[in-house]
C-alpha cells in the first residue's frame, strides 16, 4: 500500500520552519535576556552601592559637625572653669569678680578676645589683674588699653608685650600680655 499524503510537502516544510524560528526565537530572546541580565545586574549593583556611599558621607559629615560642637563645647566649658577659677581666686582676696569682669569687657573692642586673666595682690590695697590676649590690629590694643585708662575702676595699665606672630582666627594678629592695676575699692564703683 501507497501512502497518500493528502497534506502538501510544502506546507509541512512551511511549518517546520515556523516552529525552528519560533525555538531560535525563544533561545535568541532567552541568550539576550541572559546577556541583558549579566549587564544590568553590576549596572544597579554599582547604582546601588553609590547611593549607600552618598548616605555613608552625609553620616560622616554629621558626625564630624557633632565632633565640632563637641570639641567647642569642651574649650567653652575649660573657659568657663577657669573663668569660675578666677572669680572664685578674687572672691577670696575681697574683689567682686563681676564687678572687675565687667568694668574690662565694657572697654573691650570687638575684634579683641581675652585668652587668659588671672590676679595677684600686690599690697591689701592694690591688685593686678594680667590679660592675655589676640586680636586683629595693634590699633584695638592701643584703644583698648586707652578705655581701661580712662576707667575710674583702674588705677594704671600696662602693656607688656605685643607680639605680631600670634594668629587671629585664620589670619596673622597680634598676642598681647597687659597688666591692669585695680585698687581695693572697685566694689564701691
Amino acid at each position: 500500500m501507497k501512502d497518500i499524503n493528502l497534506v502538501p510537502k510544502s506546507y509541512i516544510q512551511k511549518k517546520k520552519r515556523k516552529s525552528e524560528i519560533i525555538q531560535f526565537s525563544i533561545i535568541g530572546v532567552i541568550i539576550v535576556s541572559i546577556f541583558l541580565v549579566h549587564i544590568f545586574i553590576p549596572v544597579l549593583t554599582k547604582r546601588n552601592l553609590n547611593n549607600r556611599i552618598e548616605i555613608l558621607k552625609t553620616q560622616i559629615n554629621e558626625m564630624n559637625t557633632y565632633i565640632e560642637i563637641k570639641e567647642e563645647y569642651k574649650i567653652i566649658e575649660s573657659m568657663y572653669n577657669q573663668r569660675k577659677a578666677t572669680a572664685e581666686n578674687l572672691s577670696s582676696v575681697g574683689l567682686d569678680s563681676l564687678k572687675i569682669i565687667e568694668r574690662i569687657e565694657e572697654s573691650v573692642p570687638e575684634e579683641l578676645f581675652i585668652i587668659s586673666f588671672s590676679i595677684d595682690n600686690i599690697s591689701s590695697k592694690e591688685k593686678v589683674v594680667s590679660l592675655l590676649g589676640v586680636c586683629e590690629s595693634y590699633d584695638d590694643i592701643a584703644s583698648f588699653a586707652n578705655y581701661l585708662k580712662k576707667h575710674k575702676s583702674f588705677s594704671d595699665v600696662y602693656i607688656l608685650n605685643v607680639d605680631n606672630s600670634g594668629s587671629y582666627g585664620e589670619e596673622k594678629g597680634y598676642t598681647f600680655d597687659l597688666n591692669i592695676h585695680i585698687s581695693s575699692d572697685i566694689n564701691n564703683r
